[in-house]
C-alpha cells in the first residue's frame, strides 16, 4: 500500500485534471516511494507512515504532519516520472501522441520547466522533511536510531545545501545536493582520507553525528576543501552545469550530453581548474595545520598514525593536477 492511494490526495498537492486516475499514476507513486523516499527514511519509519493510512494506527500531531510532508514530495517526483505519459498513448500499434481539438499541447520549453519544478519541488520538498527530522530527533527514534538512514543524512562533512551553501553558493538548493551528494563521497573518500587517515576521519564524521565535536576549527577546514573539490567534480562529469542566470543547476533527466560550444567549454574548464585549486590549497593548509598542532592529547588519532609528519620535516611539497579536457595543468 503507498501513501497516497486516492485522486483527491494527490490533489492536494498538485493541480491535476479531473480526467486523472490514480489507478494510472499509482505505480509511479509506489517507484517515487521506492527510488526517493526510502532510501532516505527507511523501511521502519515508512512503514510507520502506511500504518497511518491504512488506519491500522493513530499519528500524533507531530506524525500526522511528517506524513503531510512525505505525500507532498512522493506527489512531486510520481508526476515527475509519470510526466511523459501524460502526452502518449501506448498500445499493441505503438506509442503515439495524444492531441485534442480544442487544446493545443505545450511548447517543448513549458514541458521542460513543468517537469524540472517538479523533480525541483520532490527534491526541495524531501530535503526540508530530512532537515525537520532532524530538528525534531528526539520524536523519531526509528529514523534517528537507524544507522543507515541517519548516517546517510548527517555522516558526510558537508551534509546539508545550507553547510555547502556558506562556502559555495548553491542558494541552499537540496536539488542541486543531492546530486552533488555523490561527488562529496568521493572526494572523502580520494582526497581526504589520505591525508587524515581512515580512523581519524571516522572519528570526526562520528562527532558530527553525535554533535559532541570540539574540532569546530578542523571540520571548518576540510569542509572548505569538501565544498571545492566537490563542486568541481560535479560540474567536470556534467551533473551541474551553468544556468542561464550564471548560477549551477541540475543537469536535467533526459539531456544528453553533448559538446558545448567552445567559449562555454572554455568557461567550464576554468572553473573546474579554479575550484580545484582552491580545493587542493584548502587540503595543504589542513595537512600543515594538523602536523603542527597534533599530539597526544589532540588530534591524538591522527598524531599515532603513520600520517604525521614532525614539522620541522614535514613535507608540503607541490602537487601538479592535469585537466585532461582543458588541456591545461595547474601548480599547487
Amino acid at each position: 500500500m503507498s501513501l497516497i492511494t486516492t485522486k483527491e490526495k494527490l490533489k492536494e498537492f498538485l493541480a491535476i485534471s479531473k480526467a486523472t486516475e490514480i489507478t494510472s499514476v499509482a505505480p509511479y507513486i509506489a517507484r517515487a516511494e521506492r527510488e526517493y523516499l526510502i532510501p532516505e527514511i527507511g523501511e521502519a519509519m515508512f512503514n510507520d507512515a502506511q500504518s497511518y493510512v491504512d488506519g491500522s494506527s493513530s499519528p500524533t500531531e507531530t506524525t500526522a504532519a511528517l506524513l503531510k510532508r512525505f505525500q507532498e514530495a512522493i506527489a512531486n517526483f510520481a508526476m515527475y516520472l509519470y510526466f511523459d505519459m501524460l502526452t502518449v498513448h501506448v498500445s499493441e500499434s505503438g506509442v503515439q501522441r495524444i492531441e485534442q481539438n480544442d487544446r493545443k499541447s505545450a511548447y517543448q520549453y513549458q514541458e521542460d520547466n513543468l517537469r524540472n519544478n517538479l523533480l525541483t519541488s520532490g527534491y526541495e520538498t524531501l530535503g526540508s522533511t530530512l532537515n525537520y527530522l532532524e530538528a525534531n530527533k528526539g520524536d523519531f527514534d526509528n529514523w534517528a536510531g537507524d544507522d543507515n538512514t541517519y548516517h546517510r543524512y548527517k555522516k558526510l562533512l558537508v551534509h546539508t545545501p545550507q553547510l555547502f551553501s556558506k562556502y559555495f553558493d548553491i542558494t541552499n538548493s537540496w536539488c542541486v545536493f543531492f546530486k552533488i551528494r555523490s561527488s562529496i563521497k568521493e572526494v572523502e573518500d580520494l582526497e581526504l582520507e589520505p591525508i587524515l587517515g581512515t580512523a581519524f576521519l571516522e572519528e570526526l564524521k562520528t562527532e558530527i553525528v553525535d554533535d559532541t565535536t570540539d574540532n569546530a576549527t578542523l571540520i571548518e577546514m576540510i569542509r572548505k576543501a569538501t565544498v571545492f573539490l566537490s563542486i568541481a567534480s560535479a560540474a567536470e562529469s556534467k551533473i551541474v552545469q551553468f544556468g542561464k542566470n550564471g548560477t549551477f543547476e541540475v543537469r536535467k533527466a533526459g539531456v544528453s550530453i553533448k559538446k558545448e560550444d567552445p567559449a562555454v567549454e572554455s568557461k567550464l574548464a576554468a572553473f573546474i581548474n579554479k575550484n580545484r585549486a582552491t580545493g587542493q590549497q584548502y587540503l595543504k593548509r589542513l595537512k600543515e595545520h594538523l602536523n603542527q598542532n597534533a599530539s597526544s592529547t589532540k588530534y591524538a588519532t591522527y598524531f599515532d598514525s603513520d600520517l604525521y609528519q614532525d614539522p620541522s620535516s614535514a613535507d608540503y611539497s607541490t602537487k601538479t593536477w592535469n585537466n585532461t579536457s582543458g588541456g591545461k595543468s595547474i601548480i599547487i
